[in-house]
């Protein structure tokens, strides 16, 4: 990080420099390959033309800018002698240094949510194209998850409602079913793969995911804000509309109250020993956070968790992310490996945790390998809009219980679809483990629901600039100290496990 002056060479008179100095504007910057306007701070130039520049009749405090030019540039002839100034001088708190939405960083610029390259996307047409899949018809069994998605809503919704409410209307459960498949041929369009790709229609977002008609119709609106790719130009983010990033305060995961235990129902049809499964994933999230499950016999009117079973060999589990009105209903086959760890996974689901591998740093830590990815299942791999979440700066896990396994929706299921770029032979078989909660999972839940209620970050885009390094890079830190508490690691007091900072942080069934 350097700052320099340079421009007209003149003589100062004794009121100001007695050596011959070089002045131009002054540029702070983050990094020397960091050029954006956006990461730099230009003040007015002192001397113009050959003479001192004064504003508001006031001549600037030159002794301040050659302290601040010593500070930075300590070996510099010119600063031989001069006394070393305190350091809360050359750290200003202001908000003037907040960093900008999008950071036009280089290699590390955020990634859109549905973002698609131009090699992902001709990977992807190639194989439509080549017959190796049908990318058009709708795969075997899913019509059939559809439809069993919507009875087992219609029959959650019958023991949540009176028999007059209209949220029984099958038409009304329908109609949200049929927005997730439109938020899913939106992205596919928005995306360049429409004219070749039909997504699978099976009711669900991300393969084990539900949403609400207003968490769906919003991700349809986003999208809306995006140009369609033409045929050079392409990919969600090109020329994004501004306004997008209004999404912020609309489609907030929602998180339960602070201090409260969470209650929970079990439905009669769930059998003891999956009680206890059920029990003991409610442990692995407990035994190092400060979120406490109570089981309640008889179900409150509103804020708790359902459990329900349901006999299928179409999936292991559903659930909203985030809580839910009137109730997050939980749906567990208990027929998958590890049911376990398959509860917690879809228990940190309603708790407001998002899939590990689509966040918008992933392609930090992983390779998508989408000539091997099956284009009716895009919506598992498209990066998650990161307006909605958070990774409180805490740094990617490929162990996470929030991650997929590799292998998943591959063509060829002798080769994964997800290679991390770090030590492939070991952590590729942590990815998809469904045993335990890693330290960045414990992590980032303490972040949610275990600190003071007044440390928190004012914007959901700390986490990212947090995983940058800008808690302590001049100028962004003295306005990320401020307004990023939790990314920062400010909070006063514990709150559980902290991961090492050894990288970026992102979240099978």
């Amino acid at each position: 990080m350097g700052m320099k002056m340079s421009g007209s060479n003149m003589q100062m008179n004794a009121n100001t420099w007695s050596t011959e100095w070089t002045m131009q504007p002054w540029s702070w910057s983050v990094g020397p390959e960091v050029t954006s306007p956006i990461f730099t701070s230009t003040l007015p130039p002192i001397i113009n033309s050959g003479q001192q520049h004064v504003e508001g009749g006031r001549r600037p405090n030159i002794d301040k800018i050659k302290e601040i030019f010593c500070a930075r540039h300590p070996n510099n002839p010119k600063c031989q002698g001069r006394p070393e100034p305190p350091i809360q001088n050359l750290i200003p708190q202001t908000t003037s240094s907040q960093p900008q939405i999008p950071i036009e960083e280089p290699k590390t610029k955020p990634m859109p949510f549905g973002y698609l390259d131009a090699e992902a996307r001709d990977a992807i047409i190639k194989n439509c194209k080549s017959g190796i899949v049908d990318c058009k018809s709708q795969p075997f069994g899913m019509e059939q998850k559809r439809n069993m998605v919507i009875q087992h809503e219609m029959d959650f919704a019958r023991k949540q409602y009176s028999s007059s409410s209209s949220y029984l209307s099958p038409g009304l459960i329908s109609k949200r079913i049929d927005l997730i498949h439109e938020l899913k041929l939106k992205m596919i369009k928005v995306a360049g793969l429409g004219e070749y790709v039909t997504p699978v229609n099976d009711g669900t977002f991300e393969h084990d995911v539900l949403l609400t008609e207003s968490q769906a119709q919003n991700l349809i609106n986003a999208l809306d804000q995006t140009p369609y790719p033409s045929n050079k130009k392409y990919g969600y983010g090109h020329g994004r509309s501004q306004r997008s990033s209004l999404f912020l305060d609309q489609l907030q995961a929602q998180r339960w109250p602070i201090g409260e235990s969470i209650k929970y129902f079990i439905d009669a049809n769930i059998a003891q020993n999956e009680r206890d499964m059920l029990h003991q994933a409610h442990q692995l999230i407990q035994a190092s956070t400060c979120i406490r499950f109570e089981q309640v016999n008889e179900k409150p009117q509103t804020d708790y968790l359902h459990y329900v079973k349901v006999a299928t060999p179409t999936f292991c589990g559903l659930s909203y992310i985030g809580r839910v009105v009137p109730a997050n209903p939980i749906y567990l086959s208990f027929q998958c490996q590890d049911p376990i760890g398959v509860a917690a996974h879809e228990t940190m689901h309603a708790l407001g945790a998002n899939h590990e591998h689509l966040r918008s740093d992933r392609d930090e830590y992983i390779n998508i390998q989408w000539e091997n990815i099956n284009p009716q299942f895009y919506d598992f791999f498209a990066i998650a809009d990161p307006s909605k979440f958070t990774p409180f700066g805490v740094i990617y896990s490929f162990d996470s219980i929030m991650h997929y396994g590799a292998f998943t929706a591959s063509l060829n299921n002798q080769k994964p679809t997800m290679v991390p770029k770090i030590d492939p032979q070991i952590n590729t078989p942590k990815m998809g483990q469904r045993q335990r909660l890693s330290v960045q999972d414990i992590e980032l839940l303490n972040k949610m629901y275990c600190k003071q209620s007044d440390c928190f970050d004012t914007s959901v885009y700390c986490g990212v600039w947090a995983l940058r390094g800008f808690c302590s890079v001049y100028p962004q830190y003295g306005w990320m100290q401020q307004n990023c508490l939790k990314s920062c690691n400010n909070c006063k007091g514990g709150g559980g496990v902290k991961s090492e900072r050894l990288g970026f942080h992102p979240l099978k069934c």
